[in-house]
C-alpha cells in the first residue's frame, strides 16, 4: 500500500464482501490507515458520500465507481493557477452529451480593485460554463444535453484521487454544482 491509499483502493475496499483471513487483514490495514491519516479519511467518506448520492440518482449499485467513469457523460480536464484565481480548460471530451453551445471558462478574481476576470465570460451563453472564485468550482450545463434523470460532478486530482463530488442540482434549464477546489493544480471533472 502507498504512503495514500488510493481511489481503487478505497473503491475496493467498500465494494469487498469476501470473507476469510486476506479480507480481514485488508480491511484491518485499510481501517488503520483511515484511522491514522485525516486526508484519506476524508477522501473515503467523499467516496462514501458519492455512493449513496449514486444510489440516490439511480444508478446501479454493482457498478463501481471506476467504471462509471470510465463511461462519463462528460468530461473536462482543468488546470487552475495562482491561488485558485485563474482557470483553463485544457480538454473536453463528450461521452453522450451534444452541447449546443461552446463551454465558456470563467477565471474570477479573488478580490480587489482590478477588473473581474469572469468580464471574460460570454455571458449570453449561461448554459455551459466553468468558473472558480474562493477555491469553489461552479458548473452550469445545458440540462437538454445531458442525459441523465440527476447526473452527478465529481471532481479528482492529477492522481486520480476524490476531491469532491456532488449530485447536480436543476436550477431551470441547466444543471449546478459548486464543488471544492482550493487548491492549484491539474484537475479533471467528470459528469457521471
Amino acid at each position: 500500500m502507498s504512503e495514500h491509499l488510493t481511489l481503487e483502493e478505497l473503491s475496493d475496499f467498500l465494494a469487498d464482501n469476501q470473507t476469510g483471513q486476506a479480507a480481514r487483514l485488508r480491511a484491518a490495514r485499510i481501517n488503520a490507515h483511515l484511522f491514522q491519516c485525516p486526508s484519506c479519511y476524508q477522501l473515503y467518506e467523499r467516496l462514501c458520500e458519492l455512493q449513496e448520492a449514486a444510489q440516490q440518482a439511480a444508478l446501479s449499485q454493482s457498478e463501481r465507481l471506476p467504471a462509471r467513469l470510465a463511461r462519463s457523460a462528460a468530461r473536462f480536464r482543468l488546470r487552475l493557477q495562482s491561488a485558485a484565481r485563474q482557470l483553463l480548460l485544457d480538454s473536453a471530451q463528450f461521452g453522450g452529451c451534444d452541447f449546443d453551445y461552446p463551454l465558456a471558462v470563467g477565471a474570477r478574481s479573488a478580490g480587489g480593485s482590478g477588473v473581474q476576470r469572469d468580464t471574460l465570460i460570454d455571458n449570453e451563453n449561461s448554459y455551459n460554463q466553468l468558473s472558480i472564485r474562493d477555491g469553489v468550482l461552479s458548473l452550469r450545463l445545458d440540462a437538454e444535453d445531458l442525459p441523465q434523470t440527476q447526473p452527478l460532478a465529481v471532481l479528482l486530482d492529477q492522481d486520480g484521487a476524490l476531491v469532491d463530488c456532488q449530485a447536480m442540482t436543476l436550477d431551470g434549464p441547466v444543471w449546478t454544482a459548486r464543488l471544492d477546489a482550493s487548491g492549484d493544480g491539474s484537475y479533471e471533472l467528470a459528469i457521471l
